[in-house]
């Protein structure tokens, strides 16, 4: 088996000219955008019911719900980038070990030759 992989951005990133992380390069070079971080209603009322809680049980602070909504998209425009870059990196690294893994299931199955790699 191979050891664990940990992909981090690197040479593919393609960034706005405000420095801000807009897209990724494939291995063919074509860009693709992130996609917006959109929630269902259902969605939308239980974040906002956890935020309220949040405030509520952990700070000692009641917030309405209007503000618990503005304060998730805020969290969801600007650090939701973030969660979703990870969720990215964590995807590459898991198909990179699959990968490994067939290439070694591959070579395993190699006949030995007369001639050498």
């Amino acid at each position: 088996m191979g050891s664990a992989v940990v992909f981090t951005p690197g040479k593919y990133d393609s960034r706005h000219r405000s420095g801000r992380h807009t897209c990724r390069e494939t291995f063919v070079g074509r860009l693709f955008p992130m996609s917006t971080i959109v929630f269902t209603p259902v969605e939308r009322e239980l974040i906002t019911s956890k935020l309220l809680a949040y405030f509520e049980s952990e700070l000692d602070h009641e917030i309405g719900r209007f503000d618990a909504e503005f304060l998730l998209d805020f969290l969801t425009r600007e650090l939701g980038p973030y969660y979703y870059n990870r969720g990215l990196y964590d995807a590459q690294a898991a198909l990179m070990k699959r990968i490994d893994d067939v290439k070694e299931s591959i070579y395993a199955l190699e006949q030995p030759t007369e001639f050498k790699k």
